[in-house]
């Protein structure tokens, strides 16, 4: 069973959520029915290995992969994929992560060409933070989702520090109230996120006098 999301304009499906058996068993009908690009899959953890080997993944742009409690090992098993090379967005947030499942993430030459990249609540925080801040995966990044990570001050500072951020439109950093003030002003001062277009700060507890500054000095952004 999947649920589908139907361009209103194209008048065909572009998304669907689909169960790890169905895309094994049943794929090749799906999409014979459907030209999907984009797909969340549920139930994966027992055919974690089948996923992997699944040819049409090399069809997707869009991959969900959220609270699919792939951990630690499932995650290795899925990096492994051969099919991973068209995906311009992924999303791997809420799957107990850690700074190690982070270093898979980024080892993973398959994912350079990811535009999105979905990490909420995964441990990005410490060591996990400077992880991803290494240029390799994060060059061509154009939208980040870092949620519930548990940023500290100094991780907000490595943030605003990081040129790897260059590329950045959206960038997502709801929840993430041990921030504090003195990392949201560096965050907010960041000399390297001028192509951003888009910053979330919810239950971030920004001043209301930090933010209406910032937005004075930048227009086009939209903050929240």
């Amino acid at each position: 069973k999947g649920t589908l999301l139907v361009d209103p304009v194209k008048k065909f499906v572009e998304e669907m959520t689909l169960s790890a058996k169905t895309l094994w068993e049943q794929g090749e009908t799906v999409f014979s029915l459907a030209p999907l690009s984009r797909v969340k899959l549920i139930q994966v953890p027992a055919l974690v290995y089948a996923v992997a080997q699944c040819p049409l993944l090399s069809r997707l742009e869009w991959l969900n992969l959220r609270d699919a409690k792939l951990g630690l090992k499932r995650l290795k098993t899925f990096l492994k994929s051969p099919w991973l090379g068209g995906l311009t967005g992924i999303d791997f947030s809420y799957n107990g992560l850690s700074a190690s499942g982070l270093r898979e993430i980024i080892a993973c030459e398959s994912l350079r060409q990811v535009k999105l990249l979905g990490l909420d609540n995964c441990g990005v925080t410490g060591d996990g933070l400077y992880l991803l801040l290494e240029p390799e995966l994060l060059n061509g990044v154009e939208e980040l989702h870092l949620r519930s990570n548990g940023l500290r001050p100094a991780d907000a500072q490595g943030l605003a520090e990081s040129s790897a951020l260059g590329s950045l439109r959206t960038l997502i950093l709801e929840h993430n109230s041990q921030m504090g003030q003195d990392g949201l002003a560096a965050i907010l001062g960041s000399p390297h996120l001028s192509s951003l277009r888009e910053l979330s700060l919810r239950d971030c507890y920004l001043r209301n006098e930090g933010m209406g500054a910032f937005h004075a000095a930048n227009p086009s952004l939209k903050l929240a």
